[in-house]
């Protein structure tokens, strides 16, 4: 099976919104070596996106905003599973309307590079593979709630991102941030890291 039977059997399942057999495929698919960047960086199993939704449940979170969330697989599967509204907020609007863009399995809102958007309370803020410190911060700095969600290697991957989930930079804020729970993604070097705004 060759990288375009890969894509087309997922977005096959996407249609079917067979969520199950997507989150499933990785482990059983017979191309070894397929880039699985190319759809998400770090790939999800059931645990850790009930872990996301546990988090968000504390503190009565119903909606998850995801900040560069690319195609929106891990979006579209954090939705899917656990029943949480995920928000994907993309930029570069005619790349992603384009013929030349990759499949999206999540309708995504844009915005301009210069304009970071006014955030909720009501949802929690997320970033998955995020690699841009200042946006970064200019997004909390933005954001009203009080859950962000970090996503990305652990001290011993291969990969780089910024922030990362365990000593990300949050800026100058009025407010500052505590690590209040963490879990690793399944047996990668992926982790999952939630940030309370402390009162």
């Amino acid at each position: 099976m060759d990288d375009d039977n890969v894509l087309n059997t997922l977005i096959e399942f996407h249609k079917n919104n067979q969520w199950k057999n997507i989150l499933n495929y990785k482990k059983n698919c017979p191309v070894i070596n397929f880039d699985w960047a190319k759809l998400l960086w770090a790939w999800p199993d059931e645990t850790s996106l009930y872990f996301i939704k546990r988090n968000c449940r504390k503190f009565k979170l119903k909606c998850v905003t995801s900040i560069g969330c690319g195609s929106g697989l891990f979006e579209y599967l954090l939705q899917q599973c656990t029943g949480l509204t995920v928000k994907g907020i993309e930029i570069d609007q005619k790349w992603w309307e384009s013929l030349y863009s990759p499949y999206q399995f999540l309708n995504l809102s844009f915005t301009d590079i210069d304009v970071i958007p006014k955030i909720s309370h009501e949802t929690a803020l997320m970033f998955c593979y995020f690699n841009d410190k200042s946006s970064f911060q200019e997004y909390v700095k933005n954001y009203s709630g009080n859950l962000v969600i970090i996503i990305g290697p652990g001290k011993d991957g291969d990969t780089v991102t910024n922030p990362t989930p365990f000593s990300p930079d949050f800026g100058e804020t009025n407010t500052s941030w505590t690590l209040i729970d963490s879990q690793q993604i399944s047996e990668s070097k992926d982790f999952i890291a939630i940030y309370n705004r402390n009162s």
